[in-house]
């Protein structure tokens, strides 16, 4: 009886180890249960995190691409104002720096085209920096909106970006993850997407509302420096023509031939350069401003130097080689003193890389000195 007791006993026990081992796989499916729930949620905070770093690296492209051709727009847009205030300054200027009509020994009453010329000169000056100015203005305000528009797309994918997501803590709707993989990747293939579109749509409002303006914009600028520097030489050659007279009488012909001189030198200069371009054969390989080194045997046969550090270089080579030799000397003088025999210097130069001195004779070195 007893025996059979204890088998039952003992069955009983087994029983209870199965049951604690069904326990513990439970208790393993549950925190495994939790673990692809942290999973899942680390999941999708990464893949946010990575839309919303898109998005700020989008945003910055689509800046400074507006920032690039606004940049253009301002340089114009500053010459511009100042050949506006240039233009307005000429009416202040002095009466004797004006063309007059009372004055008979005058060259504007000699030759009257020249007042003619003046006149539209100032009325070229007043009008072309104006009409400059206002389609520089215009070409800005159209950059200005197309960053606008694409700020505010970015601004909505990214608080659709932050307000999304926000049932993936729950494995059961979608167990194998695929929902979750199609989210984040329509969200890289929206973001790939809309760069292409705000590529093409910049392309378009340069193309169509900003190329001619600043085009025209470009050449009201040439033309209204031309006109200021005909306006300020001449009306100080007027003023030198009426003014001077006796030993001065041939200042207005110097500062003529010096004016028309620095005007006609840069296109002189220019044609030059457009003949000696056009005679110089294309070369489509970038060459390099540093000389190529040449061979060992070339520079040993021809005896000249390689490049520009080749004078560096030699000097290099000879201090190594006193140094070289002053540490050898060094050796076999302690290893004289010593009663040594004297080491082989290749051993020597194994101690330490690249012939370095050791510490003995660092030391020794010191005791001499």
């Amino acid at each position: 009886m007893s025996l059979l007791a204890g088998a039952t006993l003992l069955n009983g026990i087994g029983h209870l180890a199965n049951l604690g081992q069904f326990v513990e796989i439970g208790q393993g499916q549950a925190f495994q249960r939790e673990q692809m729930q942290w999973a899942r949620r680390a999941y999708c905070l990464d893949s946010r995190a990575l839309r919303i770093d898109l998005l700020n690296a989008v945003k910055e492209d689509v800046r400074d691409h507006h920032q690039t051709y606004a940049s253009r727009i301002d340089t114009l847009l500053v010459v511009h104002t100042l050949l506006l205030t240039f233009a307005l300054a000429t009416l202040q200027y002095s009466d004797q720096f004006v063309p007059v009509s009372g004055c008979v020994e005058c060259e504007e009453n000699e030759h009257p085209w020249l007042v003619t010329c003046w006149v539209y000169s100032v009325s070229g000056i007043l009008i072309l920096p104006f009409w400059g100015t206002l389609r520089l203005i215009w070409s800005k305000l159209q950059l200005d909106h197309w960053l606008e528009n694409s700020i505010g797309r970015l601004n909505v994918e990214l608080r659709r970006s932050l307000s999304a997501d926000s049932n993936c803590t729950e494995p059961s709707e979608d167990r194998d993850g695929t929902q979750l993989l199609d989210k984040v990747e329509g969200a890289v293939t929206r973001l790939s997407t809309f760069v292409v579109e705000h590529q093409e749509s910049f392309k378009k409002v340069w193309n169509q509302e900003c190329r001619f303006m600043i085009s025209a914009a470009t050449v009201f600028l040439w033309g209204s420096c031309i006109l200021a520097i005909l306006i300020t030489s001449g009306m100080f050659w007027l003023f030198l023509q009426n003014h001077m007279a006796g030993q001065h009488r041939h200042a207005a012909s110097h500062f003529a031939l010096c004016t028309l001189s620095g005007l006609i030198a840069p296109v002189f200069y220019g044609l030059w350069y457009r003949l000696s371009c056009a005679r110089r054969p294309s070369v489509d390989i970038f060459e390099d401003c540093i000389e190529p080194e040449l061979p060992q045997a070339i520079r040993c046969h021809e005896g000249a130097p390689s490049g520009p550090l080749s004078s560096v270089e030699t000097s290099i080579s000879a201090a190594s080689s006193r140094a070289a030799a002053l540490l050898t000397r060094l050796r076999r003088g302690r290893d004289a003193r010593e009663g040594s025999n004297i080491i082989d210097e290749g051993v020597l130069m194994a101690e330490r890389p690249s012939g370095l001195p050791s510490l003995e004779d660092d030391m020794y070195f010191n005791q001499l000195t």
